[in-house]
């Protein structure tokens, strides 16, 4: 039995855009799931459902009810299904109501269909984005003349521009082909990618926003934005989304002031002929084929909505000659609508003077251009305002499973106790119902990390926000040349100072990369160490500190997490503090560092970090014979006080970010994360204050540093006695006598052996015997026995004679 209404229904779903299978071929009526559909103008994209269901009324009619819609953005557009007006009026109000139910059940039904598709649309998206080349090379970007930031490359040259919400999740990407590359595979210039992805509030940010945010409509725009101004600016990638980026960075950035920068879309085409035409006003009559004609410009009426939400203002571009503009439009196709388009035509001084107008208009304070880095690593952030909603809670926090009640901060991007996250609310409720909803996200700890290189799929919950401070082009001579003098006193000064500039560039160029080695400079004080590497330091921000001694002793080491540059001043490993040496050693060379915060369980974190040390101390660091680990320079005495005080004047006027400019384009041609530092005689000489006293002992009496005493085969214990007496001489610390034996045999290859020595009649033995010196093997004509049996004696004369001259009042009867 065929419902009665089914040509009505079919004529609804026709009249409201639904088109293709599922319509066309006939409805599918009792599903329990929505039918997806194609759209009049949705493309291949399936954005139409709808669900019907059929009802026997009490009269006898077969009626198909039910309700249908578009997907557009986020919003289901759901409207129902009208029954024809004679069946309305025979419904009852019980009948009504369960008619009521169904479409609110329709409608959860389509939102949780369309949040499904849009978390399988995000994974793949995430997923693709790994794939994706951080550098790359790409003809849009050329064409536009704008840089990549924040962008990767897929390997056919695509650019991709990952679609994020606040929180930094990608849920989707937009690929942008060349014009030849989009023939080759058959696929549009630009393509919303994959399908199913929610795109409504979601955004690409260049920069890091504090208080004043740029929102413009596609990327080579916002680029253009960026580059002249150093303001922060999001892509909203469309019109229509201009409004909810706003109103999310606008939550999300409480305080910021948001300049919506429109697109002038002043070139439109007749209703009626499609003939191009220029509308600046309302209605307007076509030249072309004499048609009245209105039509509103949809860049401006969407940028003004945006900031009418937001409380803001929005601005659109303005050319010099706009009726040459409009002319050249007609004859040559090209658009010129937007800030890009202005960059393109009249530079891009032009777009950072005609931004910086509307802000002196509006009364804002611009920030800097090219945001460059304060003393405190990057301006001041944003105000911390209380908790005031449920879903604030339920988007920005994770409780992170079995760690002592701690939670994830997606917007701090820290760990923090779930009391702290309480005190944050405004009211207990809101914390109550996060903590007994089943929407809470819970992670585990492995799932929480600090990466850098955004290269670890493990990690769902980064401790690492982004780079904190902006390089800017500029003067910083002094301080490479501070670094310059710094390193003058080696024999190779050039070459360490290229190694060292190199050393301190890498990881900027490459965040996240763990140096195999680390640098020590030590010498007179006041050279300018600190003042060099604080500079280096503040280009890190919150990811940089200085170390001091009592930070390394304490159990608690919570200063080491999310950390990329450290400063270890004055902190002396010496070698008899073998945890020390060992805890900085795993510092410098480790994959992992364990974190062991107080009131917090214990973790472990990805070692991204990389240490500077700077002394005073003749003897900072403990360096074995062969290492391979540190550079060591020795600094010169200060130079005069007018030599620092134009260097604090260069870094007051720009000198860190210019520094940051610099060290971001040195060439790094041969040079890796773990290349070997260049030798230094002050090394050298660190190598030799760090050998043990054992070490020391040989190694002067192998080059007769020793008077009177030659090497030769003794007991264990007469080389000990002789060993302490020249400990005593030189004020050494003297070691156990297994110490003793195990360096020499060990380092110095001493041999070491029970032996049998004669040194008379009766034979001794065996005894443990240390053979010192080179080569030596007993004289001919005699038994090894009788040969030990006469060194012992003829050393047993030079431990007298030494005795008596170290101590010659104990030597005496």
């Amino acid at each position: 039995m065929v419902a009665s209404n089914y040509d009505d229904v079919l004529a609804q779903l026709h009249a409201g855009g639904l088109v293709g299978r599922g319509i066309d071929d006939g409805l599918r009526i009792g599903t329990t799931k929505p039918v997806r559909c194609k759209t009049e103008d949705g493309g291949r994209e399936q954005r139409g459902w709808y669900r019907l269901n059929e009802w026997q009324a009490p009269w006898g009619e077969l009626l198909i009810t039910g309700s249908y819609g578009i997907w557009r953005g986020n919003e289901q557009n759901t409207t129902k299904i009208d029954l024809p007006k004679g069946d309305r009026k025979r419904m009852t109000p019980d009948h009504m109501a369960a008619l009521k139910k169904n479409w609110a059940e329709d409608r959860k039904r389509a939102d949780r269909m369309r949040d499904a598709e849009a978390a399988r649309a995000a994974e793949a998206a995430r997923k693709a984005w790994l794939n994706c080349a951080p550098t790359g090379d790409s003809d849009y970007l050329a064409g536009k003349g704008v840089g990549a930031h924040g962008l990767r490359f897929s390997p056919s040259g695509a650019v991709a521009i990952p679609m994020l919400d606040t929180t930094g999740k990608i849920h989707g990407l937009q690929i942008i082909r060349s014009n030849a590359g989009a023939k080759a595979q058959q696929r549009p210039a630009k393509e919303y990618w994959p399908a199913g992805l929610a795109k409504k509030g979601h955004f690409h940010l260049l920069g890091a926003p504090s208080t004043m945010v740029l929102v413009a409509e596609g990327y080579a725009t916002a680029a253009s934005l960026f580059e002249s101004t150093g303001i922060p600016t999001a892509v909203a990638f469309d019109a229509n989304n201009l409004q909810p980026v706003a109103e999310a960075l606008h939550k999300r950035y409480a305080g910021a002031k948001i300049l919506i920068c429109a697109d002038d879309d002043i070139a439109q085409k007749c209703d009626a002929c499609k003939v191009r035409l220029h509308v600046d006003t309302d209605p307007i009559t076509c030249a072309a084929c004499g048609e009245p004609h209105r039509r509103g410009n949809a860049g401006i009426s969407s940028a003004s909505a945006a900031a009418l939400a937001v409380a803001g203002h929005f601005t659109a571009p303005r050319f010099t000659d706009d009726a040459a503009r409009r002319d050249g439009f007609l004859q040559h196709g090209r658009k010129l609508s937007d800030f890009n388009d202005l960059h393109a035509a009249e530079g891009l001084h032009v777009v950072r003077q005609q931004i910086e107008a509307t802000l002196g208009t509006l009364g804002w304070n611009t920030v800097p251009r090219a945001a460059s880095p304060t003393t405190s690593g990057g301006g001041a952030a944003a105000k911390l305002v209380p908790i005031e909603s449920f879903e604030e809670l339920i988007e920005r926090f994770a409780l992170v499973y079995a760690h002592s009640g701690a939670v994830f901060d997606r917007k701090e991007h820290l760990l923090l106790s779930i009391s702290d996250m309480r005190e944050a609310c405004v009211n207990k409720y809101i914390h109550r119902a996060w903590s007994e909803s089943p929407m809470r996200d819970i992670v585990r700890i492995r799932e929480v990390g600090f990466d850098p290189t955004g290269q670890d799929p493990d990690i769902t919950c980064n401790l690492y926000a982004g780079w904190p401070t902006t390089p800017q082009a500029g003067n910083c001579d002094r301080l490479l040349d501070l670094l310059r003098y710094m390193c003058s006193k080696e024999k190779n000064p050039q070459a360490v100072f290229d190694w060292v500039l190199k050393w301190v560039a890498y990881p900027i160029q490459n965040p996240g990369a763990k140096m195999k080695t680390s640098v020590v400079v030590h010498g007179p004080a006041g050279t300018g160490k600190n003042m060099f590497f604080e500079s280096v330091m503040r280009i890190y921000g919150e990811y940089a500190d200085v170390l001091d001694q009592s930070a390394v002793e304490d159990k608690f080491n919570d200063w080491a997490s999310r950390k990329l540059f450290m400063i270890a001043d004055e902190v002396v490993a010496r070698s008899d503090v073998y945890h020390i040496k060992n805890k900085l050693k795993g510092l410098i060379t480790g994959d992992r560092i364990r974190i062991n915060p107080k009131n917090f369980a214990a973790y472990f974190e990805r070692n991204h970090m990389n240490m500077v040390f700077l002394s005073n101390e003749a003897m900072p660091v403990v360096l074995e014979e062969d290492d391979r680990r540190y550079c060591v320079v020795w600094t010169p005495s200060k130079m005069p006080e007018d030599y620092y005080h134009a260097l604090k004047a260069e870094q007051a006027a720009g000198g860190d970010a210019a520094l940051h400019d610099y060290l971001l384009k040195l060439d790094l041609t041969g040079f890796t994360n773990a290349t070997n530092p260049p030798k230094t005689a002050a090394k050298d000489q660190l190598i030799e204050l760090g050998l043990d006293s054992p070490i020391r002992f040989h190694d002067d009496l192998l080059t007769d540093d020793i008077p009177n005493v030659s090497p030769l085969p003794a007991l264990c214990s007469d080389w000990y006695q002789m060993y302490r007496l020249w400990c005593k001489q030189h004020g050494y610390h003297t070691a156990p006598l297994a110490k003793f034996v195990v360096a020499l045999t060990r380092n110095r290859n001493v041999e070491q052996g029970r032996k049998r020595y004669q040194p008379g009649v009766e034979v001794k033995g065996p005894h443990s015997f240390l053979m010192m010196g080179l080569n030596r093997s007993p004289d001919p004509g005699i038994t090894e026995a009788l040969w030990l049996g006469n060194c012992h004696v003829k050393f047993q004369e030079q431990l007298t004679a030494y005795r008596e001259a170290v101590s010659p009042a104990r030597a005496r009867p």
